[in-house]
């Protein structure tokens, strides 16, 4: 019993570190609204490019084939992004960028 104890102690005494860390930066989500975007190929790319931008720390691409895909940005509060550039980037892949919104922190 003392092993597990010290164990669960051992592990959660080096996770909280990095934990508080990645929540102390106060990241923003930002829900993107881009349409035309319908296969798995092209999300690829245009989340690799999103990713490189400054301040953008994960991107999630979530498809449909429907309508108006939405691309999910974990992004710092001085992320170098605006819908001029974002509107930019979807264009030169061939889809229409709709806008962002603000949808919490991550």
């Amino acid at each position: 019993m003392k092993k597990i104890i010290i164990t669960t102690a051992t592990i959660l005494a080096f996770s909280l570190p990095a934990i508080s860390a990645a929540h102390a930066e106060g990241n923003v989500m930002y829900n993107l609204s881009v349409k035309g975007m319908f296969c798995a190929s092209c999300s690829a790319r245009t989340k690799n490019a999103i990713k490189k931008m400054d301040g953008v720390k994960s991107v999630k691409v979530h498809l449909n084939t429907t309508g108006v895909s939405t691309v999910a940005v974990c992004a710092t509060p001085e992320a170098k992004f605006s819908d001029a550039s974002l509107k930019e980037l979807f264009l030169s892949k061939g889809f229409s960028y709709k806008g962002k919104k603000k949808s919490g922190s991550c």
